[in-house]
């Protein structure tokens, strides 16, 4: 019934790739009965050098990682947890994010064969809200409501200084056990669904072309607080960037579709393609 339902709309080929990890849901975490660190998911089952430690940002880098590695006989960690900011020195209404970062953080120093830690979030999400809300308030700040305060009165400046202290913080507990740490800036958004870009175009018998979501510029002007921050920190410790713009977007687009894969399977989560790209020249 799919393969007919294909071939009466003559659905493109980019659909069969969007793709998530087969492991998403045996090793992405969530809630107070979390995952513990320790068995975390090393997606080769071999010993692992190592680690990406984020939110669902991270789950397709991890997969993708592996694969590279499996090749040196070598093995990616997997320490994710949904929705989860990097609540290491602040408090949030994520059930179990605190407790499961403190224990992952705790984990990767006491682990000496770990020696390189990706760190993946959705920062800009987090302190400037979705994309259309952003846009509604000319790219500035929100009250990050996953960043909680015992000042009740806490200005919307002083929770985004908490959020950016405890990514200070994350970084100089993995750099002082020794860990070369390597920062993620901001993944691209798209406008909608990955699935709508791609399939409309051929149900109205439009001729199929690659759909980019927006400009480089916009995604500068979104990110841009972000990067800042991020490039702040990276003059400060010295660490390694990955910048998804460079396996995503040419010198003008940010784009949806690549090479006849799709990058991404749903609107700002990075299918397997996707992360490979990303990762691509790591």
């Amino acid at each position: 019934l799919q393969q007919g339902w294909q071939e009466r709309f003559n659905l493109p080929t980019e659909l069969s790739s969007i793709e998530h990890s087969p492991y998403r849901q045996k090793c992405h975490t969530r809630g107070t009965d979390y995952l513990k660190p320790i068995n975390s998911c090393r997606l080769n089952d071999s010993k692992a050098n190592w680690a990406v430690l984020g939110d669902s940002h991270g789950v397709e880098l991890s997969y993708s990682l592996a694969k590279k590695l499996k090749t040196q006989k070598s093995d990616a960690l997997q320490l994710t947890f949904s929705g989860c900011p990097p609540a290491l020195s602040f408090t949030t209404n994520v059930k179990g994010c605190s407790a499961w970062l403190n224990d992952a953080v705790n984990y990767l120093k006491s682990d000496s064969a770990i020696e390189h830690v990706i760190i993946a979030y959705r920062h800009t999400a987090y302190l400037y809200g979705s994309p259309t809300l952003a846009k509604e308030n000319n790219y500035k700040k929100v009250k990050p409501y996953k960043v909680l305060s015992d000042n009740e009165t806490a200005s919307v400046d002083e929770l985004h200084n908490l959020y950016w202290q405890s990514v200070d913080h994350l970084i100089d507990e993995l750099k002082l056990s020794g860990k070369n740490v390597y920062l993620l800036y901001p993944i691209p958004e798209l406008k909608t669904d990955v699935t709508k870009l791609i399939v409309p175009m051929t149900i109205f018998n439009q001729e199929h072309q690659p759909n980019f979501y927006s400009n480089v510029a916009l995604y500068q002007t979104r990110n841009y607080g972000t990067i800042a921050q991020l490039q702040s920190i990276n003059k400060k410790y010295k660490l390694r960037i990955i910048d998804p713009t460079r396996g995503l977007c040419d010198a003008k687009n940010c784009y949806a579709v690549k090479q006849n894969k799709a990058l991404y399977f749903d609107n700002n989560h990075l299918s397997i393609s996707g992360a490979d790209m990303v990762l691509e020249n790591l």
